[in-house]
């Protein structure tokens, strides 16, 4: 039986119930999810949290001390109350998030840092936006002009 031959298996072992979704299910759960201050329905979808944010694929650094609750927070704070909402300079239909957050380390001490994310439209759910990625960054420079503009502006609120 391969993985994509089940959908859900449930294994109950003593007092421990252990979930094991099938991959295609896990591409289609939400991880997490807010609303921004211009009203959009912004979502983390768990394969993008757990592969391409947090990298176990091994595809990027490691940001495994994203996992943390308290940095979690930090991301769905981002979302729902930050200090900037920006238009991509790149891509025209991705907005970034720019905000400040004290990011908990897993074996250093704690950080405030520009954390920083980038949405674009959904193609899992309609009339959304979805995360498609989270950073924490040393420094934010953005330059604004007539093509990228500050869409939000928290600072002025």
């Amino acid at each position: 039986m391969s993985n994509d031959d089940f959908s859900k298996i449930n294994i109950t072992s003593g007092n421990n119930d252990i979930e094991i979704l099938s991959p295609s299910e896990e591409k289609n759960r939400v991880f997490l999810s807010s609303t921004d201050p211009l009203n959009n329905e912004v979502n983390l979808w768990y394969n993008t949290w757990f592969y391409h944010i947090l990298g176990k694929d091994n595809s990027h650094e490691d940001r495994h001390y994203l996992e943390q609750t308290e940095n979690i927070k930090n991301i769905k704070r981002l979302i729902s109350n930050p200090s900037y909402i920006l238009s991509d300079k790149k891509h025209y239909d991705r907005i970034i998030y720019i905000g400040i957050a004290r990011i908990a380390f897993l074996e250093k001490q704690d950080r405030i840092k520009p954390l920083t994310a980038v949405a674009e439209p959904s193609e899992n759910k309609e009339n959304s936006l979805e995360i498609c990625t989270v950073m924490v960054q040393g420094r934010i420079s953005e330059e604004i002009n007539e093509g990228r503009r500050i869409l939000y502006d928290g600072t002025k609120s």
